[in-house]
């Protein structure tokens, strides 16, 4: 998925004003998505130099790392936090 489902998916959920989750860095997700719809859809590409690619490579195993344990830090924040709001009315940190 591009940035943009990403940003629309976290705020739904309610982790886009998370702090962990600001940090992220998704500034190569555009490109990477872009790159897997044209082979997807059969386009004629050139493949990445092998710079391009390690660095495509290292982005995306950081992002999965990140995002992995971002949301792992936002359910314990949200879910196991004594500031969470027994009427549900989610964590102090969004009100």
């Amino acid at each position: 998925m591009n940035y943009e489902v990403v940003r629309l998916n976290s705020e739904a959920i309610g982790i886009s004003e998370f702090p962990d989750f600001k940090k992220l860095s998704f500034g190569r997700l555009d490109d990477l998505v872009g790159q897997r719809n044209d082979i997807g859809h059969g386009a004629i590409i050139q493949a990445p130099g092998e710079k391009h690619f390690l660095e495509l490579r290292q982005f995306t195993e950081d992002l999965i790392s990140g995002y992995c344990d971002t949301f792992a830090a936002w359910m314990k924040w949200t879910f196991e936090s004594p500031a969470f709001d027994s009427d549900f009315n989610g964590p102090v940190w969004l009100h």
